[in-house]
């Protein structure tokens, strides 16, 4: 069983390669892109209200639905970015949609309430694995 909820992965390729899927759920994360072997039957894959930043780039897949797609507005500057850094201005915490990005407002409810350093949360305001400043 996997659950990937309230995920952040900006800036990297998330690869599956698994000929045999069962309980894999991806929902309200945001994803850099995401790319599976031929053999992953994608199809298995319960997907839902994800952010993909590029769809363009050969062998990206978008599973799932209601998944949007496109630059992510934010403090410190826009995904994606460029450079050595997974976060604009090298500050892991400061990773926070401006409101009315593409990401904000749209989360489902959540079986796992924590963010991204582990503290407990209500249900986030945006997708992604920390809260947006409101």
């Amino acid at each position: 069983n996997i659950i990937i909820e309230n995920v952040t992965i900006p800036n990297q390729r998330f690869h599956i390669d698994c000929s045999d899927i069962e309980n894999f759920v991806i929902r309200s994360s945001i994803f850099f892109n995401m790319r599976a072997t031929e053999s992953t039957p994608v199809e298995m894959i319960e997907a839902s209200n994800n952010h993909f930043v590029d769809v363009f780039s050969w062998g990206t897949i978008t599973p799932g639905t209601n998944w949007t797609s496109g630059p992510v507005p934010m403090e410190g500057g826009v995904l994606p970015v460029n450079g050595p850094t997974m976060w604009p201005n090298d500050d892991f915490d400061r990773y926070r949609p401006l409101r009315g990005s593409v990401v904000d407002d749209r989360v489902i409810g959540g079986d796992i309430l924590i963010d991204a350093t582990s503290l407990p949360r209500s249900i986030p305001t945006t997708l992604g694995g920390l809260q947006a400043n409101n």
